[in-house]
C-alpha cells in the first residue's frame, strides 16, 4: 500500500447467499490485511423480473439501488461479483450492467466479460477431476444438473463434463443433462431430472445446494447415495462434509476468490502488473462417490486392534472429514484422553453405576459449549457412539451393566447437549434481535434526536459504528423506474459503540461522494462498512452505512435493514404528523383569535374582550388587587354616518380603539362590546390612575381635531373608575358604573359634528 488509503466497493448478491457471504468474508479479511477501506453493497439479483412478483420478494428489487449508489460513490475500485448478481442474463446484457460504473475501475469476479478484468475459478479442472474418479471406478452412465447455462461458470463447468464424457467414450443421451435453478428453488427441477433418469450411477450437481437437495430426492427413491448412485458436488461448502453420506465436492474457495480479488484491486491501484485471472480448485473425494478411503466410509472400522492402533485410525478418519491437519489432530487429542479413561475403568477393572455417571458428566464437559469440539459435534457424536460398541466388545463381565447404563445415559445427554447448544444460540441471538427491534421503534417525543437514538443499539448486533443518511421527502421508486441521479442526501447520525451523535444542521446536506467519506469516518485506521438500503415497498428512506464487528453480523443484516428502514419510515410519519399538528394548531390559534378580535376595530370583540378581562383578574399578580376600568362610545356616530357615509363612521370607530389603546398604554384589554360602544380595564400600577386615563384620552382627541384631518370633529365620551375586583361578577359591576358615568358626561354635550 503506498500513501493512500484506498476505498474499494464490493458489490455482492444476496449477502445470506454461502457465495457472497464467503466473498464478503475474504474480501473483509484482505482489506485489513491490506489497509484498505472496503465498502459492501449487498444487493440482490438483476435480470430475474419473475422472482419480484411473489409477495415475500415484491419489493427486494429496491436493494440492487445499491449497485446505482455504488456508481456515485466514485470509489477509487470495484469488484462486482457478476457471475451471481447477474447470473441469470447473457454476457452483452452483462456488459451493459458494468457500463453504469464507467470512471471507475472495474473487476468483474466470477464472471468473464469483454473489455472488463476479471478473476474466477478454475472452473474446468475440478469438474475434469471428477470425472477421472469416477470413470475410474467404473461408473458409466453420469448425468449432471448444470445449473444455468447463461452463468459462465455453469457454462464451463457443464463443458468439463462433455470432454469427460467423450475421453472416457461414456454413455450420454440428451436427458442426462438438465438446466436448473442454482438455489434452494431446484427442487422441482431435481425430481424432474430424477424422475427422468432412473438409470444413472452417477450425478455431478454444479454446486452443493443442488448437491444436497439431490441426496433428498433419491433418499426418497430409495437410492443409496455412493452405493446406487454417485453424488458429486462444488464449491466444498462447510455442510458438504457434515452430509449423510459425506458429500464429495470440488473445493472451490469463494473467500480465497474475493482475498485474490482484493489483492488485485490494490495491485492495480499501485500500478503493479497483475495478470492473474483463475483461482485453483481441486476435486475432494468423499464417500458419496465411494472414495477409497479405508475409515471414510464409517467410524467403527477404527475401533480394531490395541489402543495406538485406534488412535491412529482415529486420527485418519478426521483427517479425511476435517480436510485439514491441524483440525483433525485438534479433534482427536481429547478423544485421546476419553478413550484412555474408558479403557482404564471399564477395560482394565470392574465398571459400577458410580463410574458410569462420571463417564457421562466427563462426555458432557467434553461436548458442551466451553469444549473446543462443540463446533465439530457432527463428526464426533458417531465417534463417541461407536467407541461404546467397542467397550462392550472389551470390558469386564463385570462392567457390562456399567456400560448399558452409559449408553442410556449418553443417548439422553447427547440429544439434550444438542438441542440445548442450538436453543441456546438462538435464545441468545433472539433475546439481542429483540431488544434491537424495542429499542429501534421505541421513539421518544424527540424527533430530531431520535435519528440518532435508533442507532445506539446497533453494537449490540454486531456493528461497531455506524452512519445513517436520509432522504427529506421518501423518493418513490416503482420497479423498473430509474432512480434519480444525483440527490442530495441528510447525513443524519453516527454512532461509536453505544454513543450516537446528531450530525449538526449546517453540516446534514452532502452529495453522494461524501457519504462514504463523511468527517466523522475516524481517518486514524481502516474501515469496514456494509451499505445497507432502508426502504418500505415502493419508497425510498435512505441508507445506513455499518461496520461489522466479525462476519456473523452478515447473519443479521436483513433484520437489522428492515428494523432501521421501518424506523426511519416511522421517524419520518411522526415529523409529518407534528408538522400538520403544528399547522393545524397554528390555524385554530388564528381561528381562535378570528373569533375574540373585531375585525373592524382590531381589539377584541365582546366575547374575546371578557375572557381576556376575566383571565387578566385572575391572575395571580392581579388578583384581588386595583383595577381601572372603562365604558365608553363614539360620539354622534349616526350622524357622521348620515353625514358623511358608513365609510367615514368605521374610521370612527377604529379611531376610537386607538385612543382607548393611547389612553390605556400597554397591556390593557381593550374591546368593542357593541355596535359604537367600547369597554377597557388595565391593573392599576405605578403612576396610572383614572385621571391620568381622562387626560390621555382627552389630549388624543384634541391633537386629532386640531390636525384637522378629517371635515367633522371627532369625539368619544368615557365612563372611567377606580375599583377592587375579585372575579369577572364585580367586573360586570364596576362596568355598569363607568356607563351611568359615561351617560351623564353624555347628557352634557352637544350633539355636533
Amino acid at each position: 500500500m503506498k500513501d493512500k488509503r484506498y476505498c474499494i466497493g464490493l458489490l455482492v448478491a444476496n449477502i445470506t447467499d454461502i457465495f457472497s457471504n464467503d466473498l464478503a468474508k475474504g474480501a473483509m479479511r484482505a482489506a485489513e490485511r491490506l489497509g484498505a477501506d472496503l465498502f459492501i453493497f449487498p444487493g440482490k439479483y438483476v435480470g430475474i423480473q419473475g422472482l419480484y412478483e411473489h409477495n415475500e420478494t415484491k419489493y427486494e428489487y429496491q436493494h440492487n439501488l445499491l449497485f446505482q449508489f455504488a456508481a456515485e460513490a466514485k470509489l477509487d475500485y470495484l469488484i462486482v461479483a457478476v457471475g451471481t448478481i447477474a447470473y441469470s442474463i447473457d454476457d452483452e446484457m452483462k456488459k451493459k450492467f458494468l457500463e453504469i460504473f464507467e470512471g471507475t475501475p472495474v473487476l468483474s469476479v466470477a464472471s468473464e466479460i469483454e473489455g472488463y478484468d476479471f478473476l474466477q475459478f478454475d472452473n474446468r479442472s475440478g469438474i475434469t477431476s471428477a470425472m477421472d474418479y469416477l470413470a475410474a471406478r467404473g461408473r458409466k452412465r453420469i448425468g449432471m444438473l448444470v445449473g444455468d447455462l447463461l452463468n459462465q461458470e455453469c457454462a464451463v463447468r457443464y463443458s468439463a463434463y462433455l470432454e469427460g464424457v467423450a475421453e472416457y467414450e461414456l454413455e450420454f443421451e440428451e436427458r442426462f443433462v438438465s438446466e436448473c435453478h442454482i438455489g434452494y428453488e431446484c427442487v422441482p427441477q431435481v425430481e424432474a431430472f430424477v424422475e427422468r433418469n432412473p438409470d444413472l450411477d452417477a450425478i455431478i450437481c454444479v454446486n452443493d445446494v443442488i448437491a444436497a437437495e439431490t441426496y433428498k430426492v433419491l433418499a426418497k427413491r430409495g437410492k443409496v447415495i455412493g452405493k446406487d448412485v454417485a453424488v458429486v458436488g462444488f464449491d466444498d461448502q462447510p455442510f458438504a462434509a457434515d452430509l449423510v453420506p459425506p458429500l464429495a465436492s470440488v473445493k472451490a474457495d469463494a473467500e480465497q476468490l474475493a482475498e485474490r480479488a482484493v489483492e488485485k484491486a490494490v495491485n492495480y491501484l499501485n500500478g503493479v502488473e497483475d495478470n492473474v485471472h483463475y483461482t485453483k480448485t481441486r476435486f475432494i473425494p468423499r464417500q458419496s462417490c465411494y472414495a477409497d478411503v479405508r475409515f471414510l466410509n464409517a467410524p467403527e472400522t477404527m475401533f480394531e486392534g490395541e489402543l495406538d492402533e485406534i488412535k491412529r485410525n482415529m486420527l485418519r478418519y478426521f483427517s479425511v472429514v476435517s480436510e485439514n491437519e491441524d483440525e483433525a489432530e485438534s479433534l482427536c487429542q481429547p478423544l485421546y484422553e476419553l478413550l484412555e479413561q474408558l479403557k482404564r475403568d471399564y477395560i482394565d477393572r470392574d465398571g459400577d453405576l458410580e463410574t458410569a455417571e462420571r463417564t457421562t458428566a466427563h462426555v458432557r464437559k467434553l461436548l458442551g459449549d466451553e469444549s473446543p469440539l462443540k463446533n465439530s459435534l457432527s463428526k464426533v457424536f458417531p465417534v463417541v457412539t461407536e467407541s461404546y460398541i467397542w467397550l462392550l466388545r472389551n470390558c469386564t463381565a463385570k462392567s457390562i451393566g456399567a456400560i448399558k447404563t452409559l449408553k442410556t445415559l449418553f443417548t439422553v445427554s447427547s440429544e439434550k447437549i444438542s438441542d440445548d447448544s442450538i436453543a441456546k444460540r438462538y435464545i441468545d441471538q433472539a433475546h439481542v434481535n429483540n431488544i434491537f427491534i424495542r429499542d429501534a421503534l421505541m421513539l421518544g417525543g424527540d424527533l430530531k434526536n431520535s435519528y440518532a437514538q435508533i442507532l445506539k443499539r446497533l453494537t449490540n448486533v454486531g456493528s461497531m459504528t455506524s452512519f445513517l443518511y436520509v432522504h427529506d421527502e421518501p423518493v418513490r421508486h416503482p420497479y423498473g423506474e430509474a432512480f434519480p441521479m444525483g440527490l442530495t442526501w441528510t447525513f443524519k447520525s453516527y454512532c461509536y459503540g453505544s454513543e450516537s451523535y446528531m450530525v449538526p444542521d449546517e453540516e446534514q446536506h452532502i452529495p453522494m461522494p461524501e457519504v462514504f467519506r463523511n468527517k466523522y469516518l475516524d481517518s486514524d485506521r481502516r474501515h469496514t462498512l456494509v451499505v445497507a438500503d432502508l426502504y418500505s415497498a415502493e419508497d425510498q428512506y435512505g441508507i445506513a452505512l455499518l461496520e461489522p464487528r466479525n462476519a456473523q453480523f452478515f447473519d443479521e443484516l436483513e433484520l437489522v435493514t428492515y428494523q432501521l428502514g421501518s424506523a426511519v419510515k416511522m421517524l419520518h410519519i411522526l415529523r409529518r404528523q407534528d408538522m400538520l399538528l403544528t399547522e393545524i394548531h397554528a390555524r385554530n390559534l388564528a381561528l381562535e383569535n378570528e373569533s375574540k378580535i373585531d375585525e373592524l376595530t382590531a381589539v377584541y370583540n365582546r366575547r374575546g374582550f371578557y375572557v381576556a378581562a376575566d383571565k387578566m383578574i385572575n391572575a395571580p399578580e392581579n388578583k384581588g388587587g386595583e383595577f381601572i376600568v372603562c365604558f365608553a362610545d363614539v360620539d354622534n356616530l349616526k350622524m357622521v354616518n348620515d353625514s358623511y357615509g358608513h365609510i367615514e363612521g368605521d374610521f370612527s370607530l377604529r379611531l376610537t380603539a386607538e385612543c382607548l389603546r393611547f389612553a390605556f398604554g400597554e397591556g390593557a384589554v381593550i374591546g368593542r362590546t357593541g355596535g359604537d360602544e367600547f369597554a377597557a380595564i388595565i391593573p392599576m400600577r405605578g403612576e396610572l390612575n383614572a385621571e391620568l386615563v381622562k387626560d390621555r384620552k382627552r389630549r388624543f382627541v384634541e391633537d386629532f381635531n386640531n390636525s384637522r384631518q378629517k371635515p367633522y370633529i371627532f369625539g368619544t365620551s368615557v365612563g372611567v373608575i377606580e375599583c377592587r375586583l375579585e372575579n369577572s361578577y364585580d367586573l360586570k359591576a364596576a362596568l355598569d358604573k363607568a356607563d351611568d358615568l359615561l351617560y351623564v358626561q353624555k347628557s352634557k354635550r352637544k350633539k355636533v359634528i
